[in-house]
């Protein structure tokens, strides 16, 4: 869970429209706070997800935690899983070791006072994570990881382990890419086949179309029997304040295709689909740890 001014483009690289998020509120909502744009496109996605009687996995960040307390409390009282995202959205390849695992559990325990329950699933932001990921997430009691996608390098994400396995595994300490004898889970994305590009998710669903996103389902549950899709609220309902900075450039624009009721509509049809398919992380462990094949 996170918002727009989270995005690369806006606050989340060193080329970044703004140099961090306060000049970006200020800015932008004249305050030193965001205003909470992300009500309504959750309320909507909570709405959905009722309407396909689904519990889902929720990866909040710290930071917007904090920001939105009762968000997270209202999710989990309605039974969905609370994850982690780390506390902020960053880059954390580049970041010191040390940082980014107290960032880690600093964003792990705000999550569990407020949900009132054990967060044992993480999501990388950008898909971006340190050489130590596997150690420091087992170190600070995580069960499963869901941050691998094995596709090559796009946009300066994902990548590059296009060896990695496309099935749920356990992976190596030294590298996450690798099946090893670590304790923690890894859920791979999903790929879309021959090209070896990343899929599932709502940014690529808006960028590639349905038909893009169709057929990398289609072909990891064929030969995976399993795929994973994540996306973002804001995804859901264009922002005004948004809409002011995102034409700076073609990739800018091009990360921005669809955003609002086209892609709504488009996500609302995929879940239907695969409406008794869907399950969250969790669950997903549950049958790993199991030994029943997913």
């Amino acid at each position: 869970m996170d918002e727009w001014y989270l995005s690369r483009w806006a606050t989340g690289s060193s080329n970044s429209r703004w140099p961090d998020l306060v000049s970006c509120f200020r800015e932008v909502y004249n305050s030193e706070r965001p205003i909470g744009e992300i009500y309504a496109p959750t309320l909507t996605i909570l709405a959905l997800f009722d309407s396909l009687e689904f519990k889902s996995t929720f990866f909040f960040t710290g930071l917007i935690a904090s920001y939105y307390p009762d968000l997270v409390k209202l999710i989990a009282a309605q039974g969905h899983e609370i994850a982690c995202h780390n506390y902020y959205h960053l880059d954390y390849e580049y970041e010191p070791r040390d940082r980014f695992y107290q960032d880690l559990i600093t964003s792990k325990k705000l999550l569990e006072d407020l949900s009132g329950k054990e967060v044992i699933g993480y999501r990388s932001p950008n898909s971006s994570y340190p050489q130590s990921l596997v150690e420091d997430l087992e170190r600070a009691g995580f069960k499963y990881d869901s941050s691998i996608t094995p596709t090559r390098r796009l946009f300066g994400k994902f990548g590059p382990y296009t060896q990695a396995p496309h099935r749920p595994y356990r992976p190596s300490y030294q590298n996450i890419g690798l099946k090893g004898n670590a304790m923690l889970w890894e859920f791979p994305w999903t790929v879309f086949p021959i090209l070896k590009l990343p899929a599932g998710s709502g940014n690529m669903h808006r960028i590639g179309g349905d038909l893009y996103n169709t057929i990398a389902t289609y072909f990891a549950l064929k030969y995976d029997r399993i795929t994973s899709y994540y996306f973002h609220p804001f995804e859901l309902q264009h922002s005004e304040f948004m809409g002011r900075f995102i034409n700076l450039n073609l990739k800018t624009r091009i990360f921005h295709l669809r955003i609002g009721m086209p892609y709504y509509k488009s996500l609302q049809r995929f879940l239907h689909h695969h409406r008794n398919l869907l399950t969250s992380g969790a669950e997903l462990l549950a049958i790993c740890t199991s030994g029943r094949s997913p």
